[in-house]
């Protein structure tokens, strides 16, 4: 049985499931906010609804809420923009279609990775934002609940939303629109705002990464040696991962990524002549994470990898940087429309107990994602959202951390 949450003035109201509780709200802005109760220390999934005077349509909505979260949040990533509107417009006061965004970002508060989806309508002087939120790992439980949510918002005092909101010519996606048959607001051209961060990891040779996985192994670095491995302990000495040829504490905390991983992952990536390669290994709340022949990274050198620790949680948004997801209209696609500027990606997941992939897509530019599905001497291209990609991203390393079966649909 669900709950229903009505707001502030009034004027708007949508249903919980029963278990979550209904605050009063903390401020006029904010006109009503719900949330899953749990056990201390966790994040509290989240709804959140604010109404604000409004006197533009959605896709002048839609740019103001993507510099809003642009501008507000710390280390957002915006992964997908979608059509929406409630499941059923009779009664709820929406007669025109509004926009979802799905995005990930760090909380000020915890530094956990969390993951939100705006719920947006806008017309007729009025501006609906709802705000789901919950973390990256608990998004894979909390995705469906939270459509839900979204599928019942609906106005009560009269507000009727428009049955369409003209795109300004200006803002018009001319391939998507004459694709889809009709108007479409551009939304594609996030990847270089939100680029792989290679400047919070650590160049290091490919070479003396090896090293110390091999000493994670159980080699030890003899005297005799010593000349062959020249470069590599001099690298690693310089980094503070080694002394002598013995690992430092902050060596033996890299060696152990190595030595027993919960799970590993690999991704590699092709464009024309360009080829990367992404490496994973996570170990309880951690991943060690490696990336390899990014040509506009700023590597020392080709045999240059570049590293970072990072919380488990932040794998699935540094993978989705790397392999460049974006918002993006995707439609079908048929083997003749292929790009030579396309790039096609593919990840392999290995833990002690289970193994995923691989699985392969093409990432299309302005066009979006496809799975690359195997078909007689070549592929066939089923068209993804992205963050539908970021939930198969998602699910694969859940599923492989835990030894499960992935469900990938």
């Amino acid at each position: 049985m669900a709950t229903r949450v009505t707001g502030l003035s009034a004027r708007a109201a949508f249903d919980v499931p029963a278990e979550w509780v209904a605050e009063k709200s903390p401020t006029p802005e904010v006109e009503a906010l719900a949330y899953l109760p749990g056990p201390e220390g966790t994040f509290a999934p989240n709804a959140v609804l604010t109404l604000n005077d409004y006197e533009g349509g959605i896709s002048e909505f839609l740019v103001e809420a993507l510099e809003g979260l642009r501008r507000d949040l710390d280390q957002v990533t915006i992964i997908a923009i979608d059509r929406w509107v409630p499941t059923s417009r009779e009664g709820t006061g929406v007669a025109g279609e509004g926009r979802t965004i799905s995005y990930t970002h760090r909380s000020p508060r915890t530094g956990m990775r969390l993951r939100g989806a705006e719920w947006l309508l806008a017309g007729d002087g009025l501006a609906v934002q709802l705000t789901t939120t919950a973390g990256v790992g608990q998004w894979p439980v909390f995705g469906a609940v939270f459509e839900e949510i979204a599928a019942s918002l609906r106005l009560l005092d009269g507000d009727q939303l428009p049955g369409s909101n003209p795109i300004p010519e200006t803002a018009v996606d001319t391939v998507a629109s004459e694709i889809a048959g009709e108007p479409l607001e551009r939304i594609h051209g996030l990847t270089e705002l939100q680029p792989y961060p290679h400047e919070g990891g650590q160049w290091i040779r490919g070479d003396a990464v090896k090293l110390v996985a091999d000493m994670a192994e159980g080699l030890e670095v003899g005297s005799l040696m010593e000349a062959g491995l020249a470069p590599q302990l001099a690298e690693l000495r310089e980094l503070g991962l080694m002394e002598g040829t013995t690992l430092t504490d902050d060596g033996d905390v890299l060696a152990a990524f190595f030595e027993s991983p919960n799970a590993t992952l690999r991704l590699t990536r092709a464009r024309g002549d360009d080829l990367g390669v992404m490496q994973i290994w996570v170990m309880g709340g951690a991943a060690l994470v490696s990336t390899h022949g990014d040509p506009d990274a700023g590597a020392p050198s080709r045999d240059h990898a570049n590293i970072v620790v990072a919380p488990v949680g932040d794998v699935t948004t540094l993978v989705a940087r790397w392999v460049g997801l974006q918002p993006a209209w995707s439609f079908p696609l048929e083997a003749e429309d292929f790009e030579p500027d396309w790039t096609t990606w593919d990840i392999l997941a290995s833990g002690p107990e289970s193994q995923v992939g691989p699985v392969g897509y093409l990432n299309a530019g302005q066009r979006g994602h496809y799975l690359l599905v195997p078909a007689e001497e070549s592929f066939t291209y089923q068209e993804k959202r992205s963050d539908r990609v970021f939930d198969m991203l998602e699910e694969i390393l859940q599923a492989t951390i835990y030894g499960r079966p992935a469900r990938l649909a």
